[in-house]
């Protein structure tokens, strides 16, 4: 298995593993859902983005390399009609929950201290699909730094 499809299992078992505010199942895929309609429960799907394209290695000898894995974030939320927007209490809660996910990954080491998330970059929600079908897209990039000697 690749390097960065096991750094996407690893973000899976840590967000599973977590003590969130809404119950759900992070799992690994490689696109999001397609078909919201209906959808009343939350799906977390982990993918792996990019492999490095440049490694970079130390005076010890120690090779770094970068990879990206998305958390995408998905749920119909209803609207609401009498303020012609979407439910702002699923929307919130939505968002809070990108909030938990973003503080699992806050630097340290994971998995046996094989990763490092470097990085984090949120596209908190997409805001063509919350207008197209009240769907809630949100994307939360992390960058993952492996050091192999």
């Amino acid at each position: 298995m690749s390097i960065v499809t096991t750094i996407s299992d690893a973000v899976v078992s840590r967000i599973n593993a977590a003590e969130l505010s809404v119950e759900l199942t992070a799992v690994r895929g490689y696109r999001p859902v397609r078909d919201l309609a209906g959808l009343s429960s939350i799906k977390v799907a982990v993918i792996p983005v990019s492999l490095p394209r440049l490694d970079i290695t130390d005076r010890e000898g120690s090779t770094e390399r970068d990879y990206q894995v998305d958390i995408i974030i998905q749920k119909q939320v209803a609207a609401d009609q009498a303020t012609d927007d979407v439910d702002l209490d699923a929307a919130d809660a939505l968002m809070d929950l990108e909030d938990e996910i973003i503080n699992l990954f806050p630097g340290d080491p994971f998995s046996d201290g094989e990763y490092v998330c470097t990085g984090i970059d949120c596209e908190i929600f997409d805001m063509e699909r919350m207008n197209d079908n009240g769907e809630f897209f949100g994307v939360i990039s992390l960058t993952v730094t492996t050091i192999q000697d």
